[in-house]
C-alpha cells in the first residue's frame, strides 16, 4: 500500500520501486497457481458435469477463459483486481460500519431475525442476503461517511468552478458529493434510512464508481460484507471500548486505536 502513495520515480531503494518489485513477484506467484489449476481443468469440467464440482473464481476464470482471456497473465491481472480491493476496500468498509453498528438495533433485529428462520447447522442462502436490505442501508451510509478508498481512476476533463474553488483539469476528487447537502440532506448525520427514499441525484453516490467503469467486485463485496455482519450480529453483543475513536487515513480510512470493543455472546434464549 505504500506505493500507492508514493513519489513515481522508479529509482532502486525508492517505495515505488520496492512496490514494483513486490508486485512482480505476486504475479510470479499468481502464475504458478495459475498453471497448477491448469493441470486440473480435466477434473474440474467431469465434477461440473456431475453437478459435484468445487468452484471458485480462478476456476471459473479458467473454465471460461478462452473466451474471455488470451493469456494466463490476462488471469493473473485479474485476479488481483479482486485480491486487492477484497482485502484493502472491504476490510475498511466493515471497520467504519461496525464503528455505528452497535448504536443500530434495526440491525441487530434484521440478522436475529433470519438466524431464527435457520436451524443452528443451516447455512445463509442468497435468499437470506438479500433480505438484509436495512444492513446494507447502513453499509451504504457507513461507506458515505468515510469512503473505504481514497480515489478512483476518474478525473475532471476541463478546469471548472465549484463553490469557490478552482479545481483543474486532470484532478480527481470523486467523493465531494458525499457530504454536499445538495446531494443528502443533513450531509453530516448517519441516516441509513435515506437510501429508502426517493430523489438521490444520479452519480451523486459513487463508492463503487459508475457507469461503464463500475468496479466489477461490487456484488462480491456487498456480498462478502453482508455475510461478515451477519456471522458476527447475530451471535455477539458488542461496545466500542471508545466511544469518539479518531478516524485516520494510512491512505484508507482506520480508526486510531484499531476500533477495539467488547464482545458477548448471545445466549440460546435471547
Amino acid at each position: 500500500m505504500p506505493g500507492l502513495l508514493a513519489v513515481p520515480i522508479n529509482l532502486p531503494g525508492t517505495p515505488f520501486n520496492r512496490s514494483i518489485k513486490e508486485g512482480k513477484k505476486l504475479k510470479l506467484e499468481l502464475l504458478k497457481i495459475v498453471e497448477a489449476r491448469k493441470k486440473m481443468i480435466p477434473k474440474l469440467k467431469e465434477r461440473e458435469k456431475a453437478g459435484s464440482g468445487f468452484e471458485d473464481i480462478l476456476s471459473r476464470m479458467l473454465l471460461e477463459g478462452k473466451d474471455h482471456f488470451k493469456s494466463d497473465m490476462e488471469i493473473v491481472n485479474n485476479l488481483i483486481s479482486f485480491l486487492l480491493p477484497s482485502y484493502e476496500g472491504i476490510t475498511a468498509a466493515l471497520t467504519t460500519t461496525f464503528k455505528y453498528l452497535s448504536e443500530l438495533p434495526q440491525v441487530i433485529n434484521e440478522h436475529r431475525n433470519i438466524a431464527k428462520s435457520k436451524s443452528p447447522q443451516e447455512k445463509l442462502n442468497w435468499e437470506d442476503v438479500q433480505q438484509m436490505k436495512y444492513s446494507w442501508n447502513v453499509i451504504c451510509e457507513a461507506m458515505r461517511l468515510i469512503p473505504p478508498t481514497f480515489g478512483t481512476f476518474r478525473e475532471a476533463k476541463i478546469d471548472l468552478n465549484f463553490a469557490g474553488y478552482t479545481i483543474p483539469k486532470g484532478w480527481k476528487s470523486p467523493f465531494t458529493s458525499n457530504k454536499d447537502p445538495k446531494c443528502f440532506q443533513n450531509p453530516e448525520t448517519f441516516d441509513p434510512e435515506r437510501f429508502d427514499r426517493d430523489g438521490m441525484l444520479p452519480s451523486s453516490y459513487v463508492p463503487f464508481g459508475g457507469g461503464t467503469q463500475m468496479c466489477p467486485g461490487k456484488d462480491f463485496a456487498k456480498f462478502v460484507m453482508l455475510v461478515f455482519t451477519y456471522n458476527v450480529v447475530s451471535k455477539f453483543r458488542f461496545r466500542k471500548r471508545i466511544p469518539d475513536e479518531k478516524i485516520i487515513y494510512l491512505p484508507g480510512p482506520r480508526p486510531e486505536k484499531g476500533l477495539p470493543v467488547l464482545l458477548q455472546q448471545h445466549q440460546h434464549h435471547e
